[in-house]
């Protein structure tokens, strides 16, 4: 009972010489000294009132002064100006905690309430963001609050493209060309990298099955056309990121390299040597980095399918691939025991375009 009396006495004579203020974030605490680093006495919420110390509040720097009548317009901006300087310092108040003892509580997280002309000057609440807000926005993660250390991803992709210029090492002018695009399907395979806790990384394997066709006129006539079908076998590692993710959609980009099986068929037809024709094989290895980009339209046909779009950019360095065997007519192919003609991939910078479907587990 005596001591209900004293907190209660107290709580009154600190109201006849105190002013209420408002918490304005979502949850500040009253340190024992000014000092951040202090002790913690008690935590207040949104919306609470806490006392703060008369001296905080002083007269309204807006109320009129006598002595200064002849110039009381520029006064009263002098007075509005110093009021808002003095409202945006940092610091604490001094205030009460729960059990009567005196308290720390930071400026910037509460709003005195003045009661007369200053209340027009100051916003309610002046943060954009609340910095003390620690709340998760919904939708929840469907794994949250447990990180998902086997987290997999699975696609299958329809890829096409320009192209690309390798051919055979014709000796005769070239009339026309006839080029069809590249096309093929890439698979793939990845799993969240165990140090990733926001499920933004993914390493994984990636592969595709490539062909494209061109056919070659010559201004020499002895070649009726020539016909060259490539393939291009590669198998790959690569690292994803999820840059930017929403609800319904998201943007992720990676890099790899590809190590990359290419196989041209070359078929000369020749008018000269009585509708001669040859069908050769060319092959050889190469090694290409590779950067990527894709959209995912999220959960579009069942919940953890995504449909995907997206480029693909491979850098190839120039390339020579040799003919599997010796051809049965060497006239055919402009050969010779000096010089062995084979197929030439130049150095270039190879654009392709993906559409495909992704599975997340």
């Amino acid at each position: 009972m005596k001591f209900n009396f004293i907190l209660l006495f107290s709580l009154f004579s600190l109201s006849l010489h105190a002013g209420e203020a408002v918490v304005i974030v979502l949850e500040t605490a009253l340190y024992k000294e000014n000092d951040a680093n202090s002790k913690v006495l008690q935590l207040a919420r949104k919306n609470q009132t806490v006392w703060i110390h008369d001296s905080e509040f002083g007269d309204s720097p807006l109320s009129p002064d006598y002595s200064s009548m002849n110039n009381a317009t520029e006064l009263r901006a002098i007075k509005n100006e110093n009021f808002l300087d003095s409202q945006r310092k940092s610091g604490f108040f001094e205030t009460m905690d729960r059990n009567g003892k005196t308290a720390f509580i930071k400026r910037s997280h509460v709003k005195l309430i003045y009661k007369d002309d200053r209340e027009y000057l100051s916003n309610v609440n002046p943060f954009i963001e609340d910095p003390t807000d620690y709340r998760l926005e919904e939708p929840l993660p469907r794994s949250y609050p447990f990180t998902d250390v086997d987290k997999r991803r699975a696609f299958i992709q329809t890829v096409f493209g320009p192209a690309v210029r390798s051919r055979y090492e014709y000796e005769g002018n070239i009339a026309s060309t006839d080029r069809s695009l590249r096309k093929g399907i890439a698979v793939g395979y990845a799993k969240k990298v165990s140090w990733d806790n926001e499920n933004r990384f993914y390493l994984g394997g990636y592969g595709h099955v490539l062909t494209s066709e061109a056919n070659y006129t010559f201004t020499s006539g002895e070649h009726d056309f020539t016909r060259e079908i490539s393939y291009q076998v590669s198998l790959g590692p690569y690292l994803s990121y999820d840059v930017h993710r929403q609800e319904d959609w998201l943007i992720n980009v990676g890099g790899g390299f590809n190590i990359n099986w290419n196989r041209y068929f070359v078929k000369i037809n020749n008018l000269t040597l009585k509708q001669a024709s040859e069908e050769r094989l060319f092959q050889g290895f190469s090694i290409s980095p590779r950067v990527f980009s894709e959209f995912h339209w999220r959960d579009v046909l069942i919940q953890d399918l995504d449909l995907v779009f997206g480029i693909d950019m491979q850098f190839h360095s120039a390339q020579t691939y040799k003919a599997k065997s010796a051809p049965v007519n060497p006239d055919i192919w402009e050969y010779n025991d000096s010089l062995d003609y084979n197929v030439v991939s130049p150095s270039a910078g190879i654009l392709t375009f993906l559409v495909g479907i992704q599975s997340s587990y």
